[in-house]
């Protein structure tokens, strides 16, 4: 555990899959402006602890990835099932490393990733061989509370109490 909090204390990029694991077959928009909601106040707490938050999703540009887009302070790459290669994007863009990366995926597209940030994550409805290799599981998959709990998570990552 002592090893997952100091990885947890670079965590500098927040990145989502976005099919399977903030959107599960929603198609109603009303539930898309909540899941959006809850995404951009996300991002807003974690930038109070320098940390920008991304989504990195093989769907092409469509309405929902542009409303995502718009919620502000929420980077979205499309149009790739290769996620390294998206996340290096925003790495360079950054200037940031893999150690300063925590990754959320829940599909075999997503496995070398999750291999390769500091911090990986899946739902529990993750595919078993994902969950076999990253470091946290959620307890929920629902977008919102799921939202919280990684909120929590990071946060106290990235807190120094006392006494360790």
């Amino acid at each position: 555990m002592s090893d997952l909090k100091d990885r947890l204390k670079n965590i500098k990029l927040v990145l989502f899959d976005l099919d399977g694991v903030l959107l599960h077959n929603e198609q109603d928009e009303e539930r898309i402006k909540e899941i959006t909601g809850a995404l951009h106040d996300f991002g807003r707490r974690l930038a109070k602890y320098d940390m920008i938050v991304g989504i990195l999703t093989a769907r092409e540009n469509d309405a929902i990835t542009s409303q995502l887009e718009d919620a502000g302070n929420i980077r979205v790459l499309t149009s790739s099932l290769d996620k390294v290669s998206l996340a290096k994007k925003l790495l360079d863009e950054y200037n940031l490393e893999c150690k300063n990366v925590f990754y959320i995926g829940d599909d075999l597209f997503d496995i070398p990733l999750l291999k390769n940030c500091a911090v990986s994550a899946a739902p529990p409805s993750a595919r078993r061989e994902v969950r076999r290799i990253v470091d946290y599981i959620t307890e929920t998959e629902k977008a919102e509370s799921m939202l919280d709990e990684l909120c929590t998570f990071l946060i106290k990552g990235k807190e120094n109490p006392e006494g360790e």
